[in-house]
């Protein structure tokens, strides 16, 4: 696909060259369209969810950090499943860091995740009261289960700080 863009891009150029019509412009479109198409399609989690079938997890994170660079929440949580497995990618500094960055995008399942991080400490220092709001904030089946359990070992004014 990556070559397809590429020759698209380098006819665009020259044809624009040959028409003296605003090349740099149009040359700058073209490179816009080139770079940030596959992630709009979604080709770069497409590639790296077939990396990570065939159990090459470096390579998937490699397409799944192309698509979190644009925002992309799916991008942005599948990292966070990387780098919080086990294996030589588990890192959870980084798992936390993109978690994060989809749940403030609004993903409940993001959130239910980053929730969880702060229960238990990991990649994040271990905080009751922000376990609790990101829980409130996904509004995720099952959280009720997770937030009495958590509330067990909050004190009153912690529980409604986390609810403010």
């Amino acid at each position: 696909m990556s070559l397809i863009l590429l020759n698209s891009f380098q006819e665009a150029t020259r044809k624009s060259n040959h028409m003296k019509t605003k090349p740099l412009i149009l040359s700058i479109a073209y490179l816009f369209l080139f770079v940030s198409l596959p992630v709009l399609l979604g080709l770069d989690m497409d590639d790296g969810l077939e990396a990570m079938q065939r159990g090459d997890d470096k390579e998937a994170a490699k397409y799944f950090h192309l698509a979190a660079e644009q925002g992309n929440v799916k991008g942005q949580i599948w990292l966070g499943l990387l780098y919080s497995g086990e294996g030589p990618l588990k890192d959870n500094k980084k798992a936390a860091k993109f978690v994060r960055l989809a749940a403030e995008q609004g993903h409940p399942i993001a959130q239910t995740m980053l929730g969880s991080m702060y229960l238990f400490g990991e990649g994040v220092p271990q905080n009751y009261v922000l376990s609790h709001m990101w829980w409130n904030l996904s509004g995720h089946e099952g959280r009720e289960k997770n937030k009495t359990l958590l509330e067990k070992k909050m004190t009153p004014q912690q529980i409604e700080e986390a609810k403010e």
